[in-house]
């Protein structure tokens, strides 16, 4: 039986904070483009802004999956929040508490 590494957290306050801020962006940036499109031109380009902001996310959540997660865990379903703790730990260098 393969024993899967759990979630790490980061150590420092610099990192965690780092690790929410990307977390809250990938999961809270198309909601900002969908407000912002609606409330500065028409609710189609609100429409349009979300539908971009969705797809980017899911861009720049599945690159930082594939740079960050170990391979054996892909298949794993990780929130925003967790892929952002994995990168940052695991790709930017950052401490974490095991």
């Amino acid at each position: 039986m393969h024993t899967y590494e759990p979630t790490p957290t980061p150590k420092t306050l610099r990192c965690k904070l780092f690790a929410w801020g990307i977390g809250l962006g990938i999961w809270g940036g198309p909601f900002i483009l969908v407000f912002l499109g609606w409330w500065k031109f028409h609710w189609s380009a609100g429409a349009l802004g979300g539908l971009f902001g969705y797809l980017l996310a899911g861009i720049i959540s599945s690159k930082m999956r594939q740079l960050s997660i170990p391979q054996d865990q892909r298949e794993i379903s990780f929130t925003s929040f967790e892929i952002a703790k994995w990168y940052v730990v695991r790709y930017l260098c950052c401490d974490a508490v095991r």
